[in-house]
């Protein structure tokens, strides 16, 4: 399960004070943890960055583009 600050970092999507990102856009996403949970209809591609290796390696194994820090 992925920390609790990152549970708010999908919220306003969720909420829908924010919307959807189009699915023809990127999302850079900082200090990604294994588990997070993408909003439904999230179809925006995704690039992680992790420095810490054991999440590094999980979250590529999950098949997400994942940058080491």
């Amino acid at each position: 399960m992925a920390a609790e600050p990152l549970k708010t970092l999908f919220y306003p999507f969720e909420a829908e004070a924010l919307p959807l990102p189009r699915k023809d856009a990127r999302v850079l996403f900082l200090g990604a943890e294994p588990g997070f949970r993408l909003p439904v209809g999230f179809d925006a591609a995704l690039h992680l960055v992790q420095g810490f290796r054991p999440h590094f390696r999980a979250l590529q194994a999950s098949g997400y583009t994942v940058t080491p820090r």
